[in-house]
């Protein structure tokens, strides 16, 4: 079954496919979306041992049109993963037609200083000298909802891409009413992916101490 034969509403449902044929799917799918005007897609993936979410995530990665992607806020959550799709600008060719980001390339959209998978991207093309500190995700001044979709964006791009360690500052909540927000949230996060993360601890003084965590990822399994 192809995507042509399915209904384009903005749900993708992958129980009934097999892991060979969900990456072309996937694709063709958001191209079909994006063709009907639908931004927003909901891929149902299933939770498993999360086989079918890491083909779906890796693809997601490389699609052009990805602004955005993250577990589904709701009921599903670790059985879906909610999408964001961004019209190609005009010129750019296919919509389907994958092309490799080169590094210092703006990757922005209008009214956004730069989309928060490019800056994953930036964050890990250059060779770092001993002693600096790892790619960093900032988290200050976000709202908790889009500090942990950045934090899941990146640390999922980061860790496709090879990296082994990053440096999460989420700012020690010295604005919040109360108790700190942001950081125990970014905690929960890390402990309840421990596909993705393998360990952490408090950064060092000079890379930001009690409002930074230094986190380990897992190696991809090839």
């Amino acid at each position: 079954m192809s995507a042509d034969e399915l209904d384009i509403d903005g749900t993708l449902d992958l129980h009934m496919f097999q892991p060979r044929d969900v990456k072309d799917l996937v694709r063709d799918y958001l191209d079909a979306c994006l063709e009907r005007g639908i931004l927003d897609v909901r891929i149902i993936h299933g939770k498993g041992i999360g086989v079918q979410r890491e083909i779906v995530r890796a693809e997601l990665a490389r699609h052009p049109a990805v602004q955005s992607f993250g577990t589904a806020p709701d009921a599903g959550s670790w059985g879906a993963t909610v999408v964001r799709l961004q019209r190609p600008a005009s010129g750019s060719g296919e919509m389907g037609k994958h092309k490799t980001r080169q590094p210092g390339s703006s990757g922005r959209t209008k009214g956004t200083a730069r989309s928060i998978r490019h800056e994953a991207y930036e964050a890990e093309d250059r060779p770092r000298p001993s002693g600096e500190p790892p790619p960093a995700i900032h988290l200050r001044q976000l709202r908790a909802a889009q500090a942990l979709e950045k934090l899941e964006m990146q640390l999922f791009l980061l860790q496709r891409r090879g990296a082994h360690q990053v440096l999460v500052i989420h700012g020690r909540g010295l604005r919040s009413q109360g108790e700190p927000v942001i950081a125990p949230l970014v905690q929960d996060w890390l402990r309840a992916h421990p596909d993705i993360v393998a360990s952490w601890q408090p950064a060092p003084r000079d890379w930001g101490g009690e409002g930074a965590l230094v986190v380990a990822l897992r190696k991809v399994q090839s």
